[in-house]
């Protein structure tokens, strides 16, 4: 039997009771005495939303120093990431250096590795693939649109891997 105090919204044949309890097609479920409702199930995009600083870098095979990485930052807000700072190379080493650029990036997870688009300037497209797990992102995109197949630069060219660690709030 229902209660009076619920109220039931009915849409597409799928029906919701408000006020504490779920009616679905198979019948009314609601949470134990002392229990929280179930948490919505979040995206990946929805995850990783906030400010990422990079802890671990490399690019074409080759580390970037860590007192480098301190710098730069990523901030992923709805469907766009801005990088604070860009990689460049001074000789045989890569450093930082000041910049701002906002990009768009849509994510791809029906495939065996999750997958990342990040939209430049002029429709340009970077590829790369991602890991999200807990408060760690990995990252690997390439520069010359040939999406990697692992997280690591190794032995390839226009590629980055990095590892980032998430701000907190």
């Amino acid at each position: 039997m229902f209660s009076t105090r619920y109220t039931f919204i009915v849409t597409a044949g799928l029906a919701i009771l408000v006020g504490g309890a779920i009616l679905s097609p198979a019948g009314l479920e609601a949470p134990a005495r002392g229990q929280a409702a179930a948490q919505p199930v979040r995206t990946d995009a929805q995850k990783l939303q906030g400010a990422w600083r990079i802890v671990e870098m490399e690019f074409d095979g080759q580390k970037v120093a860590k007192e480098e990485l301190a710098q730069f930052k990523l901030v992923f807000k709805g469907e766009e990431v801005t990088y604070h700072g860009r990689l460049v190379s001074r000789g045989n080493e890569l450093s930082y250096a000041p910049g701002v650029s906002t990009f768009s990036f849509k994510l791809g997870t029906s495939q065996k590795l999750k997958t990342i688009d990040i939209t430049l300037e002029n429709d340009r497209r970077n590829v790369g693939i991602y890991s999200l797990e807990d408060d760690t992102l990995k990252l690997c995109v390439s520069y010359v649109n040939e999406r990697p197949a692992e997280f690591s630069s190794k032995g390839k060219t226009g590629v980055e891997y990095s590892v980032l660690k998430r701000e907190p709030q």
